[in-house]
């Protein structure tokens, strides 16, 4: 009867951990109640050293809420400086790995986790000067800040939490809270989940002690989050971002950040900075990195002052800018091109560091122009960043002219307020002036952009024109023959009448003249030509093969030896 009763008691906990907008692991689980209910059920449920009764009434005590209730571990160790005990087991689901290379009695992975929580501490409260998390009082066996360490990675649980958990009296402004911190075990490359999708994926896209580093700087920043305060509704994505913020700025040399920025550069209308999904705050911590770059620690410290003032996030980001006789208008419309100069684009020396690595914005329109006229229509979020770009085809040796813009809504006052509220524009190129057209550098065309001047940056300081580069015609493939050992890359030839960015089809044949590959391919250009490049030579076993490039305008034939 009590295995039943638990069964009834767990599922009237359980929601599914990813909804459709989650195609990767969760990264904190800090603003997830549910998931980390379930997560404490089943160390309640699974826990060796309580009886069927106990864990019957632990767990309807949790479900009730008249209670405290906390992990418990067998073993616990106190930091160096005595701030921080670790709560762990050496046996079980959740034990650590025993190995003490120091020989001091405690596990190294134990010693590893003390001295990271010290050092985030000492950077985010000592140097920087953020308030410390609140003492609890007396749970977990003392007033030191307690961390809890689960197997996390093989149960969906992310890299780690903190809960929120009695409110700090008098209040003040908001809610005030003590908390504890969960991590995992191991942080190991084989823990993997089947998610809600009914996919299996690796657990943590960073690893190992690098992943235990990170974590315990951005669960530490959340628990000080909870000094300044918290209330629903509040703007977890803020919260989310100063915490991702805080990995970089501890250990800038671990770039779990990396993960979020394809769904960003690539879904820009789709994950507006306005939104206060906790997820975006993942997404956005770049912006943490801009920030940084203009004011230091100030800025953000300077917000979280502000917003234990009991201001909105969006308002005290914006207060702390106005303190410095600027605004997150002004400084959003400039960050426009930090999110422009990245991949091929980038600028390092003066935009983001690692700009090289990140992925390009993708454009909201990509359009190949065809006169006299191209109209673009549509609407834009507040905070949303839109990119547009217009190709003017190219002749004869000459590649296409490209003429690149962005914009953005910048309606402050519906970011506050929560809504979504878009504001409409309308772009027009035409390849003959016409009333207010504003010529296009480098090329023969024009344009005009009619929207509300009160509500979007000004787009003048994100106009980018490129002219068409002369281009020359290869004779024959290269390398070729082409070592799979050496080379990543095969190189195709194309008619002279086929210009830069043409779509073609290319077909290669096996030596018995069977077709083993079908595709199409935009010619691109390469060390001064316009080639069709190959990359999937893994499909190709050693040989002789024969291929054609297919066009309206033309066709060509060639061969092409592999060597693997």
């Amino acid at each position: 009867m009590l295995l039943k009763l638990f069964s009834v008691l767990f599922l009237s906990f359980h929601i599914n951990l990813f909804s459709e907008e989650h195609l990767y692991p969760p990264k904190c689980l800090t603003f997830d109640e549910s998931t980390k209910k379930e997560i404490l059920i089943r160390h309640i449920l699974n826990h060796p050293n309580l009886d069927l009764q106990t864990k019957h009434n632990t767990l309807q005590h949790l479900k009730d809420g008249t209670s405290i209730v906390r992990f418990e571990l067998t073993h616990s160790h106190l930091s160096p400086t005595g701030r921080f005990r670790i709560h762990y087991d050496l046996d079980g689901e959740n034990a650590v790995d025993a190995t003490d290379l120091n020989g001091n009695g405690i596990p190294d992975y134990i010693d590893s986790v003390a001295k990271f929580f010290d050092w985030a501490f000492e950077v985010q409260v000592n140097q920087i000067g953020y308030l410390p998390p609140p003492k609890d009082f007396g749970e977990g066996g003392g007033t030191e800040y307690d961390i809890y360490i689960l197997e996390l990675g093989k149960n969906r649980g992310g890299y780690g939490y903190t809960n929120a958990e009695n409110e700090i009296l008098p209040r003040y402004k908001l809610p005030r809270y003590t908390s504890y911190i969960v991590i995992d075990n191991n942080y190991s490359p084989k823990d993997s989940s089947v998610y809600s999708d009914n996919i299996k994926r690796r657990s943590y896209y960073t690893t190992g002690y690098d992943a235990l580093k990170i974590t315990a700087a951005h669960e530490l920043h959340h628990a000080i989050q909870y000094a300044y305060g918290f209330i629903e509704p509040s703007v977890p994505s803020i919260y989310e971002l100063t915490s991702s913020w805080m990995e970089y700025r501890l250990y800038p040399d671990v770039k779990d950040y990396y993960q979020y920025l394809p769904q960003l550069f690539n879904g820009l209308k789709r994950y507006p900075f306005s939104s206060i999904d906790a997820d975006n705050g993942y997404r956005w911590s770049i912006f943490g990195q801009y920030m940084y770059n203009k004011f230091d620690d100030w800025l953000m410290k300077r917000m979280w002052e502000l917003i234990g003032d009991g201001n909105d996030p969006f308002k005290a980001l914006d207060s702390a800018y106005n303190e410095k006789n600027t605004s997150l208008v002004e400084q959003w419309c400039n960050f426009k091109k930090w999110m422009y100069f990245t991949g091929s684009r980038h600028k390092s020396d003066i935009y983001f560091n690692d700009a090289k690595d990140f992925p390009e914005i993708k454009f909201h329109s990509e359009i190949i122009f065809s006169p006299p006229i191209a109209v673009d229509t549509g609407s834009v979020l507040p905070f949303e960043i839109r990119a547009f770009r217009t190709i003017f085809k190219g002749s004869g040796e000459k590649s296409a002219d490209t003429f690149d813009l962005l914009i953005s809504n910048i309606d402050i006052e519906s970011m506050r307020k929560h809504r979504k509220v878009s504001s409409f524009y309308e772009l027009k190129i035409a390849s003959n002036f016409f009333e207010d057209a504003i010529p296009i550098q480098n090329t023969d065309y024009f344009f005009k952009l009619n929207y509300n001047d009160s509500l979007f940056c000004n787009y003048h300081q994100d106009l980018y024109s490129y002219p068409g580069i002369s281009t020359c015609i290869v004779d024959n493939p290269y390398p070729n023959p082409i070592n799979f050992k050496l080379d990543r890359e095969l190189n195709l030839p194309v008619p002279s009448q086929i210009l830069l960015y043409d779509n073609v089809e290319l077909n290669i044949f096996n030596n018995l003249l069977e077709r083993i590959y079908s595709k199409n391919h935009e010619v691109i250009y390469h060390n001064g030509c316009r080639v069709v490049q190959f990359l999937d030579l893994e499909q190709l076993s050693s040989g002789i093969y024969i291929y054609h490039i297919s066009h309206q305008k033309a066709n060509y034939w060639g061969k092409f030896i592999l060597k693997k």
